[in-house]
């Protein structure tokens, strides 16, 4: 009893998160990987997306000091995101498509995220 929370809704909220983790979670909260098909200085349309890189994939697009970056939906690890960016110089016109990480969705480098989450670099 020395160590209880005063607030009882934490100690909730922090027993739900606990219950609800999956298996496969990300090796750590808040880490992600995805891949960057292109930047530009302008918003493309989805079909000027799919024309110039014949990519059918899902994307966002990230805002960055007048840059659009856009980007595949977010891996949980440096594996999954490589194996897509693979995948994306194979099958797609982006072939300088690179891996990016994010802590918190604040853009970190790749050496970064795999020394915090413990995963190691592919060639």
């Amino acid at each position: 009893e020395l160590n209880l929370s005063p607030d009882n809704q934490s100690v909730v909220v922090s027993a739900l998160t606990a219950t609800d983790t999956q298996p496969d979670a990300s090796p750590m909260d808040g880490l992600a990987f995805a891949v960057q098909l292109l930047a530009n200085h302008r918003d493309l349309t989805a079909q000027e997306v799919s024309a110039s890189l014949n990519y059918q994939g899902g994307y966002s697009i990230f805002r960055h000091e007048g840059w659009h970056k856009y980007l595949t939906p977010e891996e949980e690890t440096y594996a999954d995101a490589h194996t897509l960016r693979s995948h994306i110089w194979e099958s797609t016109a982006a072939t300088d498509a690179f891996v990016t990480a994010s802590l918190e969705g604040e853009r970190i480098s790749i050496q970064e995220a795999l020394l915090l989450s413990n995963q190691n670099w592919i060639p």
